[in-house]
């Protein structure tokens, strides 16, 4: 990032080590250097790599047979090429919950018109104060609409707001009533450990390139082996072949490859800054700090308990209405290059914020008072 941006939203897109992007840029030059050798099947170009890496994810992740999982471009990726490989009737269901990302929700409503699916959606009402907020309207759902539900799609970390779900006890509820679950883990992987033989979802996603820091468009995704099958890709390529997982996801068209073969690169930086423990312990322990100092400076609230957060958090914004947070968000990038989102939960304006090894206390401290600072000036302007 250039000097003097000081970014508060790292969970939207992530950003990339220089370091990395070197090693990147290194295949890209093998890739233009010798392009069919690079491409090609039986070769020893990013296939090869892309198997290295798929068992550097398997151990990291804990999937028992690197042979359930591969790499997609990111979650939206996983989550189309699962929810539109499966075979859904008029009137089957899928199961989310109120806060899933809005591409899970558009994903739903596209199969609804096409296929005649039903979204049972279920509400959570914040603030949330323990797991059991989530797992009894959960419970609830599956109870009333039963057999229907075919799928349950969950966040690991929700998006917006920012908040850990209890994903384990997710899977071991659906599957207790017959039902799939699909983990979206977008936000999990290098805010979170991820345990896939412990959680033992039926499917699982997650974007290396938001919080493991590798380049952009890097997602390992996890299928259950029995229904490998019948999940294909969302790009049929020239490779296609029917019930081939693995050879399937490898090659969908031409495309730089380059951001999955960079795993490695990403996984030594982390242990250059300390390893995953180290790294995870500064994210959730920032987050925290920037969620109460903030709560307590604008006199509003955070939304979930401790437990439930990882590198981001939730804050309610000292604002009357999302016009006037826009307007402040709009003012602070333009007058101090801090960049930060805004989002509206149950008639209220918050702020998601991302902590990151490049952040200290002392970003948000100043964050905080230029908001003020900053809303003073809009409203005396208005006058």
């Amino acid at each position: 990032m250039i000097s003097g941006y000081v970014n508060l939203n790292h969970g939207s897109f992530g950003s990339t080590p220089r370091v990395v992007l070197e090693a990147q840029r290194a295949f890209t030059q093998q890739m233009e250097a010798m392009p069919d050798p690079w491409f090609r099947a039986g070769t020893d170009g990013y296939r090869q790599l892309v198997v290295e890496a798929r068992q550097m994810m398997a151990d990291y992740m804990n999937v028992t047979d690197p042979a359930d999982l591969t790499i997609v471009e990111n979650a939206s990726s996983g989550v189309n090429a699962v929810f539109r490989s499966m075979k859904f009737n008029a009137g089957d269901k899928i199961l989310i919950t109120s806060t899933a990302y809005s591409m899970v929700k558009n994903l739903c409503h596209y199969l609804g018109e096409r296929y005649g699916v039903i979204t049972v959606t279920v509400q959570l009402v914040f603030p949330l104060t323990s797991n059991d907020d989530i797992l009894r309207p959960v419970a609830a759902a599956i109870a009333e609409h039963g057999s229907s539900i075919k799928l349950a799609s969950f966040s690991h970390i929700d998006s917006v707001p920012g908040f850990i779900l209890p994903a384990s006890e997710l899977v071991r509820l659906c599957r207790a009533s017959g039902i799939r679950t699909f983990i979206d883990g977008a936000h999990a992987i290098g805010q979170i450990p991820i345990n896939i033989a412990e959680m033992d979802p039926d499917y699982y996603v997650t974007n290396a390139h938001k919080w493991l820091y590798t380049p952009r468009g890097c997602s390992p995704f996890y299928v259950r082996k029995e229904f490998q099958a019948e999940v294909s890709p969302t790009v049929v390529s020239s490779e296609w072949s029917s019930g081939q997982f693995l050879a399937n996801f490898a090659y969908t068209g031409t495309r730089d490859y380059t951001p999955f073969v960079s795993l490695r690169a990403a996984l030594q930086f982390r242990e250059s800054m300390g390893g995953d423990a180290a790294i995870h312990a500064y994210l959730r322990n920032l987050s925290w700090f920037a969620g109460t100092h903030l709560a307590a400076k604008w006199g509003t609230a955070t939304i979930v308990p401790q437990f439930m957060i990882g590198a981001m958090i939730d804050v309610e914004l000292p604002v009357v209405d999302m016009a006037e947070g826009e307007a402040l968000r709009h003012a602070i990038f333009e007058e101090y290059n801090m960049y930060f989102i805004t989002h509206q939960l149950q008639g209220r304006v918050f702020t998601r914020l991302s902590a990151q090894i490049y952040l200290e206390q002392a970003d948000f401290v100043l964050f905080g008072e230029r908001v003020l600072e900053t809303l003073a000036r809009l409203r005396a302007a208005k006058k």
